[in-house]
């Protein structure tokens, strides 16, 4: 039986269009793969306000204008030996380019994330490297083409 999971995430966008993805890694596998800031949300917590706190926490950057939720997404992950059904909503921001501070990180966080960086549409596309969600850069580019949805989209993984 899996465990529910809700969680947020943030499609941060600097003035370029570009967006900020971490780069993790399962400790256990091995496994790398970039993915937006965001994560589970506390008891009780709404998502946009989780999402404010995931983005505090992962990038030192304090945003209070959140657009959304623009996508939501619905999957099944192993995590620590369970199986865990996460149900997620993402919303959008903008900002200056920064250099992200990731100073709430806890010790497991820290040692999960690798690394930060701002990447383009066209980067997204043509890289290598596993970028989740699927999809990203059609997505990115339906969501600066058509703006903030009514209702969420939901996106698979």
């Amino acid at each position: 039986m899996a465990r529910l999971r809700f969680a947020a995430r943030v499609v941060l966008l600097d003035e370029a269009d570009r967006i900020l993805l971490f780069k993790l890694r399962n400790a256990r596998s091995g496994s790398e793969w970039w993915a937006t800031p965001g994560g589970g949300l506390n008891p009780g917590e709404k998502s946009v306000d989780g999402a404010r706190r995931e983005l505090a926490e992962e990038t030192g950057s304090l945003v209070e204008q959140l657009q959304g939720p623009i996508w939501d997404h619905d999957h099944w992950f192993r995590g620590q030996g369970e199986l865990i059904h996460q149900r997620e909503r993402y919303y959008l921001a903008r900002c200056p380019s920064f250099s992200p501070a990731r100073t709430g990180l806890d010790q497991f966080e820290a040692d999960l994330m690798l690394e930060a960086r701002w990447w383009t549409i066209d980067e997204i596309d043509t890289s290598e490297e596993r970028i989740y969600p699927k999809g990203l850069g059609t997505l990115l580019r339906s969501l600066l083409r058509d703006g903030v949805p009514q209702k969420p989209i939901p996106i698979s993984r």
